[in-house]
């Protein structure tokens, strides 16, 4: 997806080793949790959290890797997934604030996350660059 940072050109390289080490290691630390959707069985969403144990930010949890299948999009597995996250981290008693970005083209992701209670805090201007076409970054936060 445009939205991601990383391209399918960039994460195809590695193999099964890094795949695994980025699911289990977080969670091995207990520093990020990742939803996943499913419908008939098969992976039709994700949503991904991380934060840190350093003493200046573990307040704070960063939202990425916001993903619902184009044919299932529209049917509120977006919504399900960001309000099972939020439940989740509303029981990490030291987190206080949640971010996330969004590009600006993604304007049914803004509105849900503006219904969440997400506000906008500034624009990275061409922030991401595909081919020749410059994509903004909207940087959304919220305090639980």
């Amino acid at each position: 997806p445009i939205a991601f940072l990383s391209s399918y050109e960039d994460e195809v390289q590695f193999d099964d080793t890094v795949w695994i080490n980025r699911v289990t290691s977080g969670h091995e630390k207990k520093s990020n949790l990742t939803l996943y959707a499913e419908s008939n069985g098969k992976l039709v969403g994700m949503l991904g959290a991380n934060w840190s144990d350093r003493a200046k930010i573990q307040h704070i949890v960063n939202i990425y890797s916001v993903y619902v299948t184009p044919p299932m999009r529209g049917q509120g597995i977006g919504a399900k997934l960001v309000q099972s996250i939020l439940d989740e981290l509303r029981n990490l008693p030291r987190i206080e604030k949640v971010k996330l970005t969004v590009t600006d083209t993604q304007t049914a992701a803004y509105a849900l996350y503006e219904k969440f209670g997400f506000k906008a805090v500034g624009i990275a201007q061409k922030e991401l660059k595909l081919d020749d076409t410059y994509f903004n970054e909207i940087h959304m936060e919220m305090f639980l």
